[in-house]
């Protein structure tokens, strides 16, 4: 349910307007009482006029904030709830998907990206994606990490060579998107790792 932050910042302001305007008239009230022209029905009769008229402006604006709290309360359970879905579809996924930022540090990775890299997931958050390339394709996944920042948004079945935590290195498949900020800089990269058919086979046999 969306919810226009602007408008919600409005009527708050114009609560106070209304606040300080009530104030205002009641001073006037109060300097007014002391003029001798003013009978006390007449102070009396005006005072409730201005009374009503400002409680009724001020509980019009807390009206309007109270179903404005309300939506804003029902769209941070739906954005909430959208977050956990694509936490449930990031860590269950059956490749590995990591998170990194532009210089390639990875800052998530899913369960299947941790058993692709043999290691802990406290391990790999920090630590820069390439440690863990085999040191002869280093030098192209660096270019092909500024190539991503810079010239193009996405590469598909980009061939590696992984080298996981203390397991034998093992070829594999990567495709990685660019996120941009409203400057069209690179803030983050998700990038999608997949053992190449014939890895996967001669592991499962």
């Amino acid at each position: 349910m969306p919810i226009n932050s602007n408008k919600f910042a409005e009527n708050t302001g114009e609560l106070t307007i209304q606040l300080e305007a009530m104030c205002r008239r009641l001073e006037n009230l109060y300097i007014r009482a002391k003029e001798p022209a003013w009978s006390p029905a007449e102070l009396l009769a005006e005072s409730f006029r201005e009374l009503s008229c400002s409680l009724e402006e001020i509980y019009v604006a807390i009206e309007e904030l109270r179903q404005q709290n309300e939506e804003l309360a029902a769209a941070r359970f739906l954005v909430e709830q959208e977050r956990q879905r694509y936490q449930d579809l990031f860590e269950l996924a059956p490749d590995g998907y990591f998170v990194t930022n532009a210089a390639g540090v990875i800052l998530e990775a899913n369960r299947a990206a941790v058993s692709l890299l043999n290691a802990a997931p406290e391990y790999l958050v920090g630590k820069p994606l390439v440690l863990f390339v085999e040191r002869g394709d280093r030098s192209s996944f660096r270019s092909q990490l500024n190539r991503l920042c810079y010239q193009i948004d996405r590469l598909q079945n980009w061939q590696v060579r992984i080298q996981p935590h203390k397991w034998e290195p093992y070829d594999a498949f990567l495709t990685a998107t660019v996120v941009r900020d409203r400057q069209g800089t690179a803030s983050h990269l998700r990038i999608c790792l997949r053992q190449t058919d014939e890895q996967q086979v001669a592991i499962g046999s």
